[in-house]
This record gives C-alpha cells, structure tokens and sequence, in this order.
C-alpha cells in the first residue's frame, strides 16, 4: 500500500526523523482528507523499547527485577 503511486500523488505520505537510528522514515498519514486537508503525525513512532520503562512502572512492576530475570 505505501509503495501505491496514489499515497504519494495524493499527499498521504509523510517523512519524518528518526533519530535513534538517524535516517528519515515514510510513513502514511490518516488517510484522508479533511476539508482538503492532511492530518499527519505529530512526531515519529517510538523505537522498539522507548517507552518499555514508563509502560510497565506505571504498571507498578519491579523493572529492576525484570531486568534480573532477563524479562526485559
């Protein structure tokens, strides 16, 4: 579906910094037009793990203890 010529013909697509690994990904927008407009993404989708710490803490979990046990 990216790679269709009409995401990009269309205005659909979007690029945006990574800096974790310090290129630019495309990414889609919604998808659709609102009053003519693009709805795109406000910043970029985290990394694999980025928010690892602040998920599973405000979970109340022992993120020491899973980093010990090897879980995470």
């Amino acid at each position: 579906v990216l790679s269709e010529g009409q995401m990009e013909a269309r205005g659909l697509m979007q690029t945006v910094p990574i800096a974790s690994i310090n290129r630019d990904i495309a990414i889609p927008t919604l998808g659709f037009k609102a009053n003519g407009s693009v709805t795109a993404a406000q910043s970029a989708p985290p990394t694999l793990g980025e928010h690892t710490d602040e998920v599973l803490g405000a979970m109340g979990l022992d993120l020491a203890a899973l980093r010990a046990g090897g879980v995470i």
